[in-house]
């Protein structure tokens, strides 16, 4: 670091004012420049780990909404399985409704994950075929009656299934929480990164045209010294010269 301000200060203190005038003019920009570059580059950076962020938030939500959904489809079945009260099939059918929209999403929304999106197809195929037990029991109750539904309620296929969905969810969500976790961490990083871009290159920056700005006046301040000490000089030189000078003239 020494030798690089040993070479500024040479280079700045020559007698070429303009050339260092035209350096410190430039170079200050430059370094601004530079700065700027660094902490857009970091928010880009920021940016992109958030929007990842925001992503994984989607993707849970959709793994939640799906279990909700079909939660709510099972309850509402198993009303009207044993009450044949037709008010809960409005319920049934909105709540079937968010099952299969956000088991679609779930899927959508994992397709640059291969792994996820994998868990995720399983999912959606697991909560259509709950949807299909649910209905197949729905038109039986309205068909031949609660014994009939509740029968095939008792085999527990149904079940089953809802076990298996509920174990792909929690996989999948522990999953996401992870990868959320990560994206979080990077996140941070992204951040302190962009604070020390902004503050440390602004500091540099400040340093930079400090030195510049030193050398630079110091450069002229030497220049303005050596041409005052050539005028004295010459001065120096005419007044000594003077009497003889004088002198001659008066001889001719």
């Amino acid at each position: 670091m020494t030798t690089i301000f040993a070479a500024i200060k040479n280079w700045f203190t020559g007698e070429d004012i303009v050339r260092a005038l035209v350096a410190a003019i430039v170079i200050g920009p430059i370094a601004l420049l530079i700065v700027g570059a660094l902490a857009l580059t970091n928010t880009k950076t920021l940016i992109d780990a958030e929007s990842f962020v925001d992503h994984q938030i989607d993707i849970r939500s959709s793994i939640r909404e799906t279990n909700i959904g079909i939660l709510g489809a099972e309850s509402a079945q198993r009303g009207y399985l044993l009450l044949g009260d037709a008010a809960y099939l409005a319920p049934y059918d909105a709540a079937a409704t968010e099952a299969a929209t956000n088991a679609d999403a779930f899927v959508s929304l994992t397709v640059n994950d291969p792994g996820l999106h994998v868990r995720a197809i399983a999912v959606r195929s697991l909560v259509r075929k709950k949807l299909d037990e649910l209905r197949q029991t729905i038109a039986l109750r309205q068909t031949r009656g609660a014994g009939a539904a509740l029968a095939v309620v008792r085999t527990n296929r149904g079940k089953i299934i809802m076990d298996q969905i509920v174990a792909q969810s929690s996989s999948a969500i522990d999953e996401v929480d992870h990868i959320h976790s990560i994206a979080r961490a990077a996140d941070a990083r992204s951040a302190a990164q962009s604070i020390n871009a902004i503050i440390f290159g602004t500091l540099f920056a400040i340093v930079v045209l400090a030195v510049l700005g030193f050398v630079l006046i110091r450069g002229v301040r030497q220049s303005i010294a050596a041409r005052n000490a050539g005028e004295a000089e010459r001065a120096r030189i005419i007044e000594e010269r003077l009497p003889e000078a004088l002198k001659s003239l008066r001889s001719r």
